[in-house]
């Protein structure tokens, strides 16, 4: 009996000293680190613009026009050809015997030509269109954008046209909305060597100043109530750093809230949360 005694006390001590030996582990979990792209901000300065499609016009557009009906005689110019005031264009014979002739009334250029010799015309019907040589590009505007340019005083303007850029001079602003568009007409001066076909399409870009600080893509910004973008801070980990956007410049917009040298997260933002440790890359470097 002793003897089981003494069995059953040893089995018990060596399962105490095995369970006291025994320890449960906490087992922390391995935090996930993500790879993301950044972009480290310096500041920068851009011109302000504004850009638009306009057409060519002229400063003068002058159709011209027989007195009386009869049949077009000798056409002195063609399509395209400059002349001068006084110039003969055309004549004209009617039935009874009487002629007329038509002469140019401007300094222009020979625009359109409706007639040839032979044709019968009737009295008042445009049989030419003049136009000064001097060539103008007229563009519609918003109302911000109209006191933009009016503030800023003397852009400096360029044109686009068939691929060339052309340097061109603001000429006058009408204060009148179209009543379809509601914009307003800014006219702007080619220069004089200019020769477009009248209502080609172009661009005008208005270059209004020069602004300097950071700039960010529009699209790498995020809102949630409040503009914010991601960094990297110098521990490798994800901070929040909410901004103010200031001027859009095309598709960069200036920004206040950020340093310079800070890492601004552009690829991966979407999957991190702030405090999150990361692998950072260099976007431009990729």
């Amino acid at each position: 009996m002793a003897s089981h005694i003494r069995i059953f006390c040893l089995a018990t001590l060596i399962i105490v000293l095995m369970t006291g030996c025994t320890k449960e582990e906490t087992v922390k979990p391995v935090e996930k680190i993500r790879q993301v792209s950044v972009e480290t901000l310096n500041k920068e300065s851009y011109k302000e613009t504004i850009t638009y499609t306009g057409f060519v016009s002229a400063h003068q557009i002058l159709p011209l026009n027989f007195q009386q009906n009869g049949i077009v005689g000798e056409v002195n110019v063609i399509e395209g050809q400059k002349v001068k005031a006084g110039d003969v264009l055309m004549t004209l014979k009617n039935g009874e015997g009487a002629s007329e002739t038509l002469y140019a009334a401007i300094d222009g250029v020979i625009s359109e030509m409706f007639n040839k010799s032979g044709d019968l015309v009737g009295a008042g019907y445009p049989v030419i269109i003049m136009r000064t040589a001097q060539q103008i590009v007229q563009v519609g505007v918003t109302d911000i954008d109209l006191l933009r340019i009016e503030k800023f005083g003397d852009p400096v303007i360029n044109v686009t046209l068939d691929g060339k850029l052309i340097e061109a001079k603001l000429y006058d602003i009408n204060k009148i909305p179209d009543e379809t568009s509601r914009t307003y007409t800014v006219t702007v001066t080619l220069d004089k060597t200019s020769d477009y076909l009248m209502g080609k399409l172009g661009t005008v870009t208005f270059e209004l100043a020069r602004l300097s600080g950071m700039w960010l893509p529009i699209n790498q910004i995020q809102n949630d109530g409040e503009d914010y973008v991601y960094i990297v801070n110098s521990e490798n980990r994800v901070e929040r750093r909410n901004i103010k956007l200031k001027q859009l410049n095309n598709d960069k917009v200036r920004i206040e809230g950020l340093d310079d040298g800070n890492r601004v997260i552009t690829i991966g933002n979407s999957i991190v949360k702030e405090g999150q440790q990361v692998t950072a890359r260099e976007a431009n470097n990729e």
